[in-house]
């Protein structure tokens, strides 16, 4: 505890002395505020301009939600569907891992021309980014299961979706949560790069306008207020898989701490 407790005081601290070298380093090299605007600058700023900031953050995080959502459900039960056909496995995954390797800010414009330029567009953009890296991980840990725990249930004549809900996918749950942590940090920048390339509203459309303005300190404004909200989803998501995967955490504590 002791050691953990360090090392997250040791975190705050590097990121506190980040901030005081940025903060002199505009100072004695007399960097213009359109270029590098200081931290305090750029707090002052934000707070200046709440009132237009609040708003657009508020459409972002409810865009970033709800692809969060709908891309980690479909990638749950995307892998529960693999997990239990090997025929379906051969069929769905090559298309996918295709799919994956486009760059999304190519698809964006074509979502874009399908749906509008709306709302849903960065919604569904959300949801692709957050989709992968939650099926890989949910897939892994479906298949975290020993053979042996697998042939006790066959033993016990237990149906499928009864070794699905008390076994495999309990198991799964350290590894899923895995792939929600980085869904969390993911859906929020993938929900604005929607934004830069087919909106006119939201965070990542206000950081373009203030660009365009030559407001350089709206536009790291717009950036920290984005970090500092990512940064809240994946805490959020940590704190919810400590309270229900509490027996695996503590373990890998315990295991870390072995000589």
């Amino acid at each position: 505890m002791t050691r953990k407790l360090a090392g997250r005081l040791s975190g705050l601290v590097a990121i506190l002395a980040i901030l005081v070298a940025w903060e002199v380093g505009t100072i004695v090299l007399e960097t213009p505020r359109y270029l590098v605007p200081a931290p305090t600058v750029i707090v002052d700023a934000a707070l200046q301009d709440g009132g237009r900031l609040l708003p657009e953050l508020g459409r972002t995080l409810t865009e970033a939600l709800a692809g969060f959502a709908l891309g980690s459900a479909s990638a749950i039960l995307l892998a529960v569907a693999v997990q239990r056909s090997r025929t379906f496995e051969l069929t769905a995954l090559p298309p996918i891992m295709v799919l994956q390797s486009v760059p999304i800010v190519a698809v964006t414009p074509v979502i874009a021309l399908v749906v509008g330029r709306n709302m849903m567009t960065a919604i569904i953009i959300a949801a692709v980014i957050c989709f992968f890296p939650v099926t890989v991980n949910a897939l892994r840990g479906l298949r975290s299961v020993s053979d042996e725990s697998l042939e006790l249930m066959h033993v016990l004549a237990a149906p499928g979706w009864r070794v699905l809900r008390s076994l495999q996918f309990p198991a799964s749950l350290p590894y899923l949560f895995g792939g929600l942590r980085v869904a969390a940090t993911l859906c929020l920048p993938g929900a604005m790069i929607a934004e830069w390339l087919a909106a006119d509203r939201g965070l990542g459309y206000y950081i373009i306008d203030m660009q365009v303005r030559f407001r350089t300190e709206l536009v790291w404004a717009g950036i920290m207020v984005a970090t500092l909200t990512s940064v809240a989803l994946f805490t959020t998501v940590t704190l919810v898989e400590r309270a229900l995967v509490g027996w695996h955490t503590a373990e890998t504590s315990r295991a870390g701490e072995e000589p």
